[in-house]
């Protein structure tokens, strides 16, 4: 079984919708969906933060789909990069690569400065 992916609520409540949920109610932050054969669940809606990962369990047990179904339905719905993990990581590697090479330039920038300074002093 693949790991539950990090999801956003609004972005689950349309793959739901997608399997055939509907939002009966919204009491605050929390949307009670229901299914047409019966089956029902919360989804928390906070802005900006992801469905908590044991409550996104809760809500596929409550639902009856598999992380597979739901990782269909978040592709259909293009909230999930099609690129594998391991792709997607060494693109960050290589952010935090580019970060580590521009201090050094700093580095010697404020050194070249230094030199200058020190050269007009005298």
């Amino acid at each position: 079984m693949p790991p539950v992916p990090a999801v956003r609520g609004d972005k689950l409540i349309k793959a739901l919708e997608r399997a055939g949920f509907t939002v009966t109610r919204v009491s605050g932050s929390h949307h009670r969906l229901r299914h047409s054969d019966g089956r029902s669940t919360t989804v928390p809606v906070h802005a900006g933060r992801d469905v908590p990962k044991g409550t996104l369990r809760a809500v596929l047990q409550d639902t009856g789909l598999s992380v597979e179904e739901l990782l269909e339905l978040l592709r259909r719905l293009s909230c999930l990069p099609t690129a594998p993990v391991h792709q997607r990581l060494a693109g960050q590697a290589r952010r935090v690569r580019v970060v580590k090479r521009a201090r050094p330039a700093r580095v010697a920038a404020a050194e070249a400065i230094a030199k200058l300074v020190e050269g007009a002093a005298s």
